[in-house]
């Protein structure tokens, strides 16, 4: 205790009220670069000064009023105990460094603007404003109930830039008042300004008045663009619908049906939409339901849609059914038609028979076999493309060895694609013909490597999101070596498939090149040899061959992208399902691309999805057969991949 007292006691009596101590060096250090960049500064010394400045922020990075030569003072309190009192003192300064960075970035661009003004006087800029009409029909006159676009063009002949160029453009007939802002307009080139404009039916004057003017920083403005526009009144376009070879009309089973608008008069047909003018009894219509649109039908044109319909199996045969049709532009009703479809037939084979006659057991017998009477709508994408191929009549083959609802399968699946994958119409390949070998190359590629056209499409078209293909027809194996499979085309014989047939190795790798996300592959076919004959028995396509011998099994992708269904398996037959008169792949891939194989319900189809929902139902419905036949669809690839969306 006594040693302590002295400790306190010396360093009273050597001066500890008055003690110094270190002051902040980092503050120190900044103001000391701060007032020598303050010298420079004031001296327009600008680049040393900035240079100072910048390492000054590296020790004290904000402006602030800075506490510098900091000393402390403490002194001992009177009064019971030990109590130390401290005191912080120096000098306050005031520190601006960003301030001063901000300044001379200000006389940097000063010095610049007036360098560029000098140059500008000795070659100056000469803007000159021009225009030109962008017009769908192109005819270079406006009319009421048009919308086009007006380009702008700023041309800049002078011999340098032109900066911070204002423009305003008016209509005033049309209240339309706009502005907006060019950086810069490099000597010898152009810019353009894009204006729409939408002149409504009912505008009664016979002209447009256009206004454009620029003010330009330096104030090298061109002159004012003053343009006057003739305006044609409206007129309602004469416009004739017609049906174009009406399909059969069946009951209970889908037809296409094509009608045609032809645009007979003289003035081009803007913002077009054919539609269902209501719902009629007993008949279903597929994408007609939803409207077909057309931007532009030009005098002489004729406009061609395409529309699926169904009658309800409990309508007449012979009963005569119409199609109401609405035509309207912009929401205005230009006509109204009904159009008579073929009279109703009855449901019957393709060989004349009666649909019920194709088979001795009941639609009951073979569980849920029944098709959508309608595909869910799903939003379209161009980067969609979809190959639909339905081989049906071989030339060379027997009567029953024809493949029979191959038609149907791609019918159907044309209008899946569509409406559920996604597809345009325009992107939907493979026509109405069966496919020959040459039908192969042309679209997919040959052996020697040449691209196929839809190769060249999706290339053309920047790539693809998802690449469709369908096929229903005949499969057929190498006799020599089973595990080499071949499409048939319809014009080779089935014992010529191993140099005549499409090999699925090359469509495997014609499509692994294409500039695509995903492809899915679904072959409707077998590839034993055999095929389902309309008398419930089998045959074998490899004369004197006994095809129950052969088993192959699907060639490797090789690709992560190939998705790939198989109808069967090895020796498994590709059943029909007549009571539906499809393929009974076919069938059930209608069913679960229409949303049953969404089993889980969270409104994406996964490609795992539809595979196991393939597998599960059509061996389920192939065992109900009086053959019992088993049928096991196979699928390669990945299973996480979704194929479809539906809207939530």
């Amino acid at each position: 205790m006594r040693a302590s007292v002295l400790f306190w006691m010396s360093l009273l009596m050597c001066g500890f009220a008055g003690l110094s101590v270190p002051a902040n060096a980092d503050d120190d250090t900044a103001w000391a670069l701060y007032q020598q960049a303050e010298d420079l500064f004031k001296r327009e010394r600008w680049l040393e000064a900035q240079a100072l400045y910048r390492e000054a922020l590296e020790y004290q990075e904000t402006d602030s009023q800075l506490l510098v030569n900091r000393q402390v003072e403490r002194r001992i309190l009177p009064g019971p105990g030990l109590r130390v009192e401290s005191r912080v003192f120096g000098d306050s300064v005031s520190y601006r460094p960003n301030t001063r960075l901000a300044e001379i970035q200000a006389r940097e661009l000063d010095r610049k603007a007036e360098i560029r003004r000098r140059f500008k006087q000795i070659q100056p800029p000469v803007l000159q404003l021009s225009h030109q009409l962008l017009q769908l029909d192109g005819d270079g006159v406006l009319s009421a109930g048009e919308s086009v676009r007006l380009l702008i063009d700023v041309t800049n002949q002078g011999g340098s830039d032109a900066d911070q160029l204002q423009w305003y453009a008016s209509v005033p007939a049309l209240n339309i008042a706009e502005k907006g802002l060019l950086e810069s307009i490099p000597a010898q080139a152009q810019q353009t300004i894009e204006l729409e404009i939408a002149i409504p039916r009912n505008f009664d004057d016979r002209e447009l008045d256009l206004e454009v003017r620029g003010q330009e920083a330096d104030g090298f403005s061109p002159s004012v663009l003053r343009v006057r526009l003739p305006v044609r009144p409206w007129e309602s376009p004469e416009l004739h619908l017609v049906t174009m070879s009406p399909d059969r009309v069946v009951a209970g089973r889908r037809s296409i049906q094509t009608f045609e608008v032809r645009n007979q008069g003289r003035l081009a047909a803007r913002n077009l939409l054919l539609r269902s003018g209501g719902q009629i009894e007993g008949l279903k219509v597929g994408e007609l339901a939803d409207g077909f649109h057309r931007e532009l039908l030009r005098p002489g044109e004729a406009w061609r849609v395409q529309t699926t319909v169904m009658p309800d199996v409990r309508v007449k045969t012979g009963e005569s059914l119409t199609l109401d049709l609405v035509l309207q532009s912009d929401r205005q009703v230009l006509l109204k038609q009904a159009l008579a479809l073929n009279s109703v037939e009855a449901v019957v084979n393709e060989y004349g028979g009666p649909a019920v006659m194709l088979a001795s057991l009941s639609t009951a017998d073979l569980g849920d076999i029944a098709l959508p009477t309608d595909f869910p709508l799903v939003p379209k994408s161009s980067r969609n493309y979809a190959v639909i191929i339905g081989n049906r009549i071989y030339p060379n083959l027997p009567e029953n060895q024809q493949v029979s609802f191959a038609i149907n399968d791609r019918e159907a699946m044309q209008v899946l694609a569509g409406r559920t994958l996604g597809v345009p119409s325009e992107n939907i390949l493979g026509g109405t013909a069966d496919m020959t070998l040459a039908n192969f190359e042309r679209m997919f590629g040959d052996e020697r490597g040449l691209k196929g056209r839809l190769h060249r499409l999706v290339e053309a078209e920047g790539g693809a999101d998802t690449v469709f293909v369908f096929y229903s027809g005949h499969g057929m194996p190498s006799p020599r070596n089973p595990d080499d499979l071949f499409l048939l085309p319809v014009d080779v014989m089935p014992q010529d498939a191993a140099w005549q047939g499409y090999p699925l190795t090359r469509l495997y790798t014609q499509l692994s090149q294409l500039p695509d996300k995903r492809v899915v592959v679904m072959l409707d076919a077998c590839f034993s040899g055999r095929t389902d004959t309309l008398a419930s028995r089998e045959a074998s396509l490899l004369p004197e061959t006994s095809a129950m011998l052969l088993a192959p099994e699907l060639p490797p992708v090789g690709d992560s992208r190939i998705i790939v269904y198989s109808a069967s398996q090895g020796h498994q037959l590709a059943n029909w399902l007549r009571p539906n008169q499809h393929g009974l792949f076919t069938s059930f891939l209608l069913k679960g691309i229409s949303g049953e194989a969404d089993t889980n319900r969270d409104g994406d189809l996964t490609s795992g999805e539809l595979g196991s929902y393939l597998s599960r139902r059509v061996n389920a419905t192939a065992l109900r057969f009086p053959q019992a036949r088993e049928q096991k669809p196979e699928m390669l690839g990945s299973p996480q991949a979704v194929l479809v969306r539906y809207p939530r």
